[in-house]
């Protein structure tokens, strides 16, 4: 142990110190574990050696039989896989939260004539008339679309008699796009549905979520906290999670 935190502390004084460190192989590794050089140069030591153990250990797990195969030598060559990993979270994002479900006990449905507990509909994947239909027989206003040309939220999960219509975002960092994108899940919690056992949820997936962990109050992120804060107290039906979040409010 006391050699694994000796070596931590060595790469981390690597990584603050040398020039252009973060067009090395390990560090294009962090994008493959969603985590950014940026996002580490903003943290504090201790958070850096926190954070940079959980790195070192699955580099050295997801590397170890690939360079026993290929043979161990400094070149690259996971930087395309890595990259492609990345690339492909949002497109990942339907399957990883239909596994949980699964997991959960629930069932995909595609249509919602006779919906049963423990159902979950993606509405990308339902056709627009079935969409009104549900609309007008469940009484929902959803005016999230309205405000987002007309985008319906990702999809609609059924729990002991409750409807939770869920707007998902896989956010690492701050920042351009992904601003946007907080923007409308807190957005998405500013709404109220007549039925009591209606509930909006906005689900964050990704790091970026720590930063309401911590309560931090000041610049962006402080704004951000408080919008939040302030939205479910208007409205208690709804629900801002993450994945712990998601588990404990969808296990049956």
């Amino acid at each position: 142990m006391k050699f694994l935190n000796k070596r931590i502390h060595t790469i981390k004084d690597i990584l603050d110190t040398i020039d252009n460190i973060n067009y090395t192989e390990f560090v294009s590794f962090f994008k493959a574990v969603d985590v950014s050089f940026s996002y580490y140069k903003n943290l504090n030591d201790n958070e850096k050696i926190t954070l940079l153990c959980d790195i070192v250990t699955k580099y050295l797990e997801s590397r170890f039989e690939l360079y026993q195969y290929h043979g161990f030598t400094a070149t690259t060559i996971q930087v395309l896989k890595d990259s492609a990993s990345s690339r492909s979270k949002g497109q990942n994002a339907r399957n990883k939260l239909t596994t949980k479900l699964e997991n959960l006990g629930y069932n995909l449905a595609d249509n919602f004539n006779n919906p049963n507990n423990h159902n979950l509909f993606f509405l990308n994947s339902i056709s627009n008339k079935q969409i009104t239909e549900m609309k007008q027989k469940y009484q929902i206003d959803i005016q999230f679309s309205s405000d987002t040309q007309n985008k319906e939220p990702d999809f609609i999960i059924f729990k002991n008699n409750n409807m939770y219509i869920m707007e998902a975002k896989h956010i690492k960092e701050g920042g351009g796009a992904q601003d946007k994108q907080l923007g409308e899940l807190i957005k998405f919690i500013s709404y109220t549905e007549k039925q009591p056992n209606i509930h909006l949820v906005s689900f964050l997936d990704g790091i970026y979520f720590n930063n309401f962990i911590k309560k931090q109050t000041i610049n962006k992120i402080g704004t951000q906290y408080s919008d939040i804060i302030k939205n479910l107290q208007q409205n208690p039906n709804n629900y801002f999670i993450n994945s712990h979040g998601f588990v404990q409010l969808f296990k049956v």
